[in-house]
């Protein structure tokens, strides 16, 4: 429970199997999204699953995600670098692309 509050509150998590999480980008209904740095410091983006009632579904909709995002090639689509799971959270490890935010 303590993980939970500190992810809420957009404290930096120690890591996530093989990266460190660094800044909260975004939290949705599904997850959050989090730039992070991999073992040889480059610089990522993590995307992980939230823990849910229906964590079937989630891990269903995470699976279909990650299928959809290697079957892209685009360069200007972030490439899927990684995917795992990590203490009970489903992951996918993006390519960072230096920028503004959509969103602003």
């Amino acid at each position: 429970m303590q993980f939970l509050r500190r992810i809420f509150r957009g404290e930096p998590a120690t890591g996530l199997a093989n990266y460190r999480l660094r800044r909260r980008l975004a939290v949705g209904g599904m997850g959050e999204v989090w730039l992070a740095q991999d073992p040889d410091g480059r610089r990522v983006v993590v995307k992980r699953t939230l823990e849910s009632d229906d964590q079937a579904i989630l891990e269903l909709c995470m699976a279909d995600e990650i299928r959809n995002m290697a079957a892209l090639d685009h360069p200007a689509i972030p490439a899927l670098l990684d995917a795992g799971e990590h203490d009970g959270h489903h992951f996918l490890v993006l390519e960072h692309i230096h920028g503004d935010s959509l969103w602003r």
